[in-house]
């Protein structure tokens, strides 16, 4: 008897019916037509032991499939559950059809803890001796995309972000040797994904470079007869017969990538393995794109010619994407002003006063800390973005060492200048109660610089209130 055609899966709505289970068991084809589901099938007999379950269950549950036939499925259920679910069973539908079970259902695995699944349910065979068919379905989509979002907020390399993406593939078939060659500017060829599908891939791209990409976006299908003799021996240890592609192209700016699934006989379908291909290549378009667009807006950064620091716009692009990626952690804003720079103009020239700026603009760049930004946001005007700054004490401690760095005398040739630095700082406030901006921390530290300019004595430096709650307000000498 022919095999029947295995369940599709075109959407998160569509499930295989029990009907489905039931003919494609009676007709011997059970691991050709379920093994390559991301559903976990369980059959359980009219006592509802459980008589037959696929291999994805082994994997979601924890237990051997062979251990879980002849298991009563109440054994199965989390006590708090298991009412609902037997009162789900016994108002199932027909086998040609699917009735949802009301909610969500723990099952136990096999370390003692328990997995939410969601169950749909179906009685098929004659009455007095049905069966029932339950399909359960995970989606850890969801923890998937808010761990690459973390990654790639927080900044973390490519590769990190990369890593996570052949997950969307491996939790709906954990067999499947999934994997994703991607390059770059000074990245070189990387490959990642589970440890077959890896080995294929690099056998593939060592012995014929991107010799299956598809066009940019499209869909590539393609038996490993095909493929170069090196790559075949990789295959043959593995046991894939077929694979599918789908390519990202690499333009200037724009990093190459494919991503590929394989499979094999009685494995899961082509059609299967190809919606996860694509998925995982949809998440890595987001991942790549995510790097590209920061590296062009890293490109695009204003510099001033003068001193090589960033402009103010850039600046605050650059305060505004450090809030948002420390959330609640503390950042801190320095507003520097170096007077007597006029004077300099005056006594020497514009070109000694450019002198003395650079200078400056040296001494404050050996005086911030490694991953501190800073800028040069008017004529006389500097800035330093920080985090990591446990107490507003500290911030004022940085707060005079530039003070104290840019009192030292600047010698040029005609002799030394002095000029002198008044410093606003502004933090986020310890506990806020509403959200910190780039523009309230630099209104804030603009305000306090105000406040040091007008004090009496050189070099003064200001705290002002936190921004987004309350803290503080201290003023110290320079």
């Amino acid at each position: 008897m022919g095999r029947t055609q295995g369940p599709q899966l075109d959407g998160p709505r569509s499930w295989p019916t029990p009907g489905a289970v039931a003919e494609g068991l009676a007709q011997g084809v059970g691991r050709a037509v379920f093994e390559g589901l991301a559903d976990l099938v369980l059959v359980l007999g009219p006592d509802l032991t459980i008589e037959y379950a696929n291999p994805v269950c082994g994997d979601v549950l924890g237990w051997g499939t062979g251990a879980l036939l002849g298991r009563a499925m109440v054994d199965l259920v989390h006590p708090e559950d298991l009412a609902r679910g037997l009162t789900a069973v016994r108002r199932a539908g027909s086998g040609q059809t699917t009735r949802a079970v009301p909610g969500a259902f723990r099952l136990g695995h096999a370390d003692g803890s328990w997995r939410t699944v969601e169950l749909n349910a179906g009685r098929v065979g004659e009455p007095g001796a049905q069966r029932t068919v339950l399909i359960g379905r995970t989606n850890h989509d969801p923890a998937i995309y808010d761990r690459l979002v973390g990654v790639l907020v927080d900044g973390a390399p490519l590769a990190d972000a990369v890593a996570l993406i052949p997950s969307f593939g491996a939790w709906r078939q954990p067999r499947v040797p999934f994997a994703i060659a991607y390059d770059g500017t000074g990245m070189g060829r990387e490959v990642v994904g589970s440890e077959a599908g890896a080995a294929l891939l690099r056998a593939l791209v060592a012995t014929q470079p991107w010799g299956v990409r598809p066009p940019d976006g499209a869909t590539r299908r393609g038996v490993v007869a095909e493929l170069p003799a090196t790559a075949l021996v990789v295959a043959a240890d593995h046991g894939v017969t077929r694979w599918v592609a789908v390519s990202r192209a690499a333009t200037p700016g724009r990093t190459g990538a494919l991503v590929v699934g394989w499979t094999w006989p009685d494995g899961p379908p082509l059609d299967s393995v190809e919606r996860s291909v694509r998925l995982m290549a949809r998440a890595l378009d987001l991942a790549l794109g995510w790097h590209e667009q920061r590296a062009d807006s890293d490109d695009a950064r204003a510099v001033d010619a003068l001193t090589g620091l960033v402009d103010r716009p850039s600046f605050v692009r650059d305060l505004g994407e450090r809030l948002r990626r420390l959330g609640g952690d503390p950042v801190g804003v320095l507003d520097v002003h170096v007077g007597g720079v006029g004077a300099v103009n005056r006594a020497g020239g514009s070109a000694v006063g450019d002198a003395v700026l650079a200078e400056v603009a040296d001494r404050l760049r050996a005086g911030v800390r490694t991953g501190d930004v800073l800028a040069r946001t008017g004529g006389t005007r500097f800035a330093v973005a920080c985090s990591g700054l446990d107490a507003p004490v500290a911030a004022e401690a940085l707060a005079h060492r530039v003070v104290d760095a840019v009192a030292e005398p600047i010698l040029l040739p005609d002799g030394p200048a002095h000029v002198v630095a008044h410093v606003g700082v502004a933090l986020t406030a310890r506990h806020r109660t509403r959200p910190a901006t780039a523009d309230a921390l630099l209104a804030g530290a603009e305000e306090a610089l105000e406040v040091a300019r007008g004090a009496t004595g050189d070099g003064r430096v200001v705290v002002a209130p936190g921004v987004g709650g309350t803290t503080g307000v201290g003023a110290g000498p320079g």
